[in-house]
């Protein structure tokens, strides 16, 4: 992962406007797209501790789900 990560920033280099004046600006955050991702990230951490647990196949295993 750390090389993978490396020959990334090697591939995409610095940010623009980093080691010269910006030339275009910086706009602002979407909301929308914001909480949608937090919804995303949330949903994804619930789905992660519930399949985490690989005994959810049996009948007495179905509180657990819950």
């Amino acid at each position: 992962a750390g090389v993978a990560a490396l020959i990334g920033t090697v591939f995409l280099g610095p940010r623009f406007g980093r080691f010269e004046p910006r030339t275009l600006p910086l706009f602002g955050h979407s909301i929308p797209i914001t909480s949608v991702g937090a919804i995303l990230v949330a949903f994804g951490f619930f789905v992660l501790n519930s399949g985490a647990d690989h005994r959810i196949t049996g009948v007495a295993y179905g509180d657990r789900v819950g």
